[in-house]
């Protein structure tokens, strides 16, 4: 996150992104949740990120780590 503010980037949820509007699916023995995240750069929308979060409902625990991935590249921006 520091590193996205110097560049001066910011998103239009709050990090990791709307829980209303996530997904989440099984996969083997865990949950997998995925957020949808906008990047803005200069009041332009610069890329949207998928960010996923693999984890236990039983109990409270992560077996991966997270995965960030660029699902779309706005147009250029000035």
């Amino acid at each position: 996150m520091a590193t996205v503010r110097q560049f001066e980037i910011y998103f239009d949820e709050i990090f990791p992104g709307n829980f209303s509007i996530s997904e989440e699916g099984d996969k083997e023995d865990f949950v997998i949740r995925v957020f949808y995240l906008t990047a803005f750069y200069r009041n332009q929308p610069l890329c949207l990120f998928s960010i996923k979060f693999p984890h236990y409902h039983q109990n409270f625990g992560f077996p991966l780590p997270p995965e960030l991935e660029m699902v779309k590249l706005y147009e250029k921006c000035d």
